[in-house]
Parts: structure tokens; sequence; C-alpha cells
């Protein structure tokens, strides 16, 4: 099975990690781990994700902190951030930093299936639409340079 995208999922708590790798390896994403902030960043370097799945709440380095890191790093790379808190402030900055949103655990899988499947075709529309604008142009040119050379 072809792979769908890479998940790298950055929470202090194991059994959080065990379990969205659990879900989303079946359905064909490739997933990786981090066990806080620093690791998160680590990996997110070395594993370049296609969405990263950030717990809010973590002892080495919160996860706001870890976003604006992810941000001045890679301002593409899509985040969904997770809490087990409801802090509406939280959220709040989290959305304004760039996060693609802001979900509750226990989780809703069902959502969070839906939302890393928007997340990944968000980021891949703008390449798309440039491999198209590219295709578009490059067809352009050989249909005038037909017609310069009949």
């Amino acid at each position: 099975m072809a792979g769908k995208g890479k998940i790298l999922v950055v929470d202090d708590e194991p059994p959080v990690g065990e379990i969205l790798s659990e879900f989303f390896t079946p359905k064909g994403y490739e997933v990786v781990c981090a066990l806080g902030g620093l690791e998160g960043l680590s990996k997110l370097e070395k594993f370049q994700p296609d969405v990263v799945l950030l717990d809010v709440r973590m002892p080495d380095m919160d996860g706001i902190t870890v976003l604006r890191r992810i941000r001045d790093a890679n301002s593409r790379v899509a985040v969904l951030m997770m809490s087990g808190n409801t802090d509406s402030e939280a959220a709040k900055e989290t959305l304004q930093l760039g996060a693609f949103d802001y979900v509750l655990k226990p989780f809703d899988f069902d959502y969070l299936d839906r939302a890393v499947h928007k997340m990944l075709t968000a980021a891949a529309a703008p390449d798309a639409r440039v491999r198209d604008g590219a295709r578009a142009l490059t067809l352009s040119m050989g249909l005038t340079n037909r017609q310069n050379s009949a």
C-alpha cells in the first residue's frame, strides 16, 4: 500500500502516541512518535512529516513554544494541536500561530481522520497548482513553437 503521508505525534504520554500510531498506520500513514517538545523538534528535522499532531501541555517544552519553533523552521507543515484541557486562550493562540485545528482528548477519531486528510489535501494543493501551471505553460510554449514553425 502506498503511503498517504507522514505524521509526527508529539506528546509526553506514551499511550497517546501508541493509540494514534495504531489508528493511523493501518490507514497507510507513516507515523513517528516523540515524547516531548525537544524530541519532537529533533524528529521534525529528521522525519520531515506532512502533519504534526502536537500536545499543548508537556513538561520539557510546551506545545505553543514548539509550534512557534516549527513555524520558524517550516511554515508549510500542517500542525494540529491536542489537549486534555479546554483552555480557550491556548486554543486561540495556537490557531493565531497557524495551527490547523485544536482538538480535545479523548479523541473523536472520525474527526481526527478527516482533519488529517484535510491538512494533507490543503498542503498538496499549492504544489498541485504549481505543477499544473508549469504543465500548462509548457503546453502553451509547445503550441506556440509549433505555430511559429508552421
